[in-house]
């Protein structure tokens, strides 16, 4: 979820949806809440996801804005079928589980704990506080995640406990010389 997209726009989405502008940069556009149409940027990661994905269902590794294949696939029979926001979000909803197991198996009972909990929007919001940890505007963010007023994305700013520290502990020092 490197687009911040909700699952519900993805789920809407189509493979044409996914696109290559002239000058190289891929983007992908969604219709966001109150139908209102937005413009992701897509990371080459991604892309390179989205192109072993197409591949997997026997497709071209690219595609064309009229593509009109839904972009989240059932992986059940061989028609081309999209899948609801919901179904999508069940799918997660059990790879979060079995990766909580995996996790568990190894002894790392934290990790776990927070994949038992982890959901599609857990998603988005690491993704969101993330970029905001690595100092991507705030208005940027606010963009990518659709949401009209820029105090709910603020709320998606989190820093943790060892960020925090670091951080006013550097200020600190910086500003004990300035004034020696």
């Amino acid at each position: 979820m490197t687009t911040g997209a909700r699952l519900s726009e993805l789920a809407a989405g189509r493979m044409g949806a996914l696109y290559e502008e002239e000058d190289g940069r891929w983007w992908l556009d969604v219709l966001g809440k109150g139908n209102k149409p937005r413009r992701l940027p897509v990371a080459p990661e991604m892309l390179n996801a989205y192109k072993t994905y197409r591949l997997a269902f026997g497709l071209s590794a690219t595609t064309t804005k009229d593509d009109g294949i839904p972009l989240i696939l059932n992986s059940r029979g061989k028609v081309l079928v999209g899948v609801t926001d919901v179904a999508a979000a069940d799918s997660m909803k059990r790879l979060f589980a079995m990766a909580a197991g995996l996790a568990d198996r190894d002894g790392d009972g934290d990790s776990a704990a927070a994949l038992r909990n982890a959901s599609a929007h857990w998603l988005r919001h690491t993704m969101l506080t993330k970029h905001a940890n690595n100092e991507v505007a705030l208005k940027t963010l606010q963009d990518n995640a659709g949401h009209a007023n820029l105090s709910t994305t603020a709320t998606y700013l989190h820093k943790s406990d060892i960020e925090r520290h670091d951080e006013l502990v550097t200020s600190i020092a910086v500003s004990q010389r300035h004034f020696t």
